[in-house]
């Protein structure tokens, strides 16, 4: 692969990283240049950069403890990440091995993802009224965040997709971006052009800026909307940005039931992940059933 061409995920995942910048530290020289094989792997795979840091991660983590690769100790490495980690985080290690062991020819060693346990999709997703409260406190104290969020909670967007948003994008209605392999549009309400084109009028090229006049960061998000979560008294657990798409595709299905186009509008390439927005939350479920029941 050309250096100048280089997607040098590692670099990255080092400089954001502090702890984990040190964990690869104690990785051997044989080791590192293992991951960056493998970096070189996944990035010929097209994988997203997100899901690339994420499986350096786990099997660097997987070479800290263990230095040979065998059944034995891949199914200890199981056992860890079971008693450790999420079912979610665990499956997601495992996915990262297994890609591991692909590149080595070694696919008889591959471990079994493990069942999640079934739980109710929309749990945990930001309320309207939660919505309409953080809008409100972030229109009178930052206009910037105010157009963050509306910009996730009305276009269904990815936040890897909204900060690469640019001044052309409003003006044209939609952006187009790359994701997950593929290339999508993003349409953007009028309704929100019409809001958000005075604020943006001076700005050149990306809409998103940070305090200091670059791009805004996907991380620097995440942490803003925390602390703003708080300072309205709002749940700070739902305000991760990707919690926005989900709240998007929830708030859509209430008012146009086309599942088919949300699918189209999400870029979910299988309906039934979609369809997944559809189920009702406990409250919900309990809200229904007091209504229905009369007997």
């Amino acid at each position: 692969m050309s250096t100048n061409i280089k997607y040098n995920v590692i670099s990255k995942y080092n400089h954001e990283n502090n702890i984990e910048k040190n964990i690869f530290k104690l990785l051997t020289r044989k080791q590192r240049k293992e991951i960056r094989i493998f970096e070189s792997y996944l990035f010929e795979q097209e994988r997203a950069q997100n899901t690339i840091r994420s499986y350096i991660a786990g099997v660097t983590k997987f070479f800290i403890g263990y230095k040979e690769i065998n059944k034995t100790n891949l199914i200890l490495y199981k056992k860890y990440l079971i008693e450790n980690y999420s079912p979610q985080t665990v499956n997601i290690r495992i996915s990262a091995i297994n890609y591991y062991l692909s590149l080595k020819q070694m696919d008889h060693y591959k471990l079994k993802h493990i069942p999640l346990p079934k739980y109710h999709f929309t749990e945990g997703i930001m309320s309207f009224p939660e919505y309409k409260t953080l809008c409100d406190y972030l229109k009178e104290h930052n206009l910037r965040y105010y157009f963050i969020v509306r910009f996730l909670g009305s276009t269904g967007a990815r936040i890897s997709e909204l900060v690469k948003f640019t001044i052309q994008d409003l003006e044209k209605g939609y952006a187009e971006c790359h994701s997950k392999g593929k290339f999508r549009r993003i349409n953007i309400p009028q309704s929100l052009i019409n809001e958000s084109r005075e604020f943006f009028q001076n700005h050149k090229k990306e809409l998103f800026l940070n305090r200091y006049g670059a791009p805004i960061s996907a991380r620097g998000i995440a942490h803003n909307l925390k602390i703003y979560a708080e300072k309205c008294g709002i749940r700070k657990d739902v305000v991760h940005p990707h919690n926005f798409r989900h709240f998007f595709a929830i708030q859509f299905l209430k008012k146009n039931n086309n599942i088919a186009l949300l699918a189209d509008l999400l870029g979910h390439s299988n309906v039934n992940m979609t369809a997944l927005y559809l189920r009702l939350s406990h409250s919900e479920q309990r809200e229904a059933i007091n209504n229905a029941v009369n007997w």
